[in-house]
């Protein structure tokens, strides 16, 4: 009787192993299609954010006509207000692809600690250092208060502020696209081994 009382706690601790794997696998799975559907930053937003700081930087040369500094300061703070609060309200996105690292390691970590076999098989994750945390709204900030400045408006374009919070966004999402890549190259590695 005892031995077979043995025989079926190890039927169901192995059952249990085999369902924690499965669970973590899943998880681990789903972490990294979630890295991988990152692309290239919206048109849909970044469209209108370009055509503003167009026409900030084209009202800026106003200020060359004396009276035109008013109507450009008006128009840049406005402008300013309304990029800024675009940039508020959409960034959903990229501060998910900037916690995206942190999740892929604590999803890696609870994937090796229910895995023991995988556990020294898969490493850190080379990418996830990269994915950084810079701050769109300062840009702009920094952008609209320069453009504030009589006669120096003319030399801040907008547009390459605009540009600039584009390019991080770009970046952000390709760290996050190639942290997914590697840590599916680990996993498929660990799963071949």
């Amino acid at each position: 009787m005892p031995e077979e009382n043995f025989i079926e706690k190890d039927w169901s601790d192995q059952l249990t192993a085999k369902q924690d794997f499965n669970l973590a696998s899943q998880q681990f799975n789903q972490i990294i299609a979630e890295g991988q559907q990152y692309g290239n930053p919206s048109w849909l937003k970044y469209g209108p954010l370009f055509a503003i700081a167009g026409l900030i930087d084209l009202t800026d040369l106003l200020d060359f006509t004396g009276i035109g500094i008013i109507i450009s300061k008006i128009v840049s703070f406005g402008g300013t207000a309304i990029i800024y609060g675009i940039l508020w309200l959409t960034n959903g996105k990229i501060k998910k692809a900037r916690g995206y690292g942190k999740n892929l390691e604590a999803s890696m970590a609870s994937f090796q600690s229910k895995v023991k076999r995988t556990s020294q098989v898969i490493g850190k994750i080379p990418g996830l250092n990269k994915i950084t945390s810079k701050n769109p709204a300062l840009k702009i900030l920094a952008g609209g208060g320069i453009n504030l400045i009589p006669w120096v408006g003319t030399l801040n374009p907008m547009l390459l502020w605009v540009y600039a919070i584009y390019r991080d966004e770009k970046n952000t999402y390709r760290q996050a696209q190639e942290a997914a890549l590697e840590a599916a190259q680990q996993f498929e590695a660990t799963q071949t081994a």
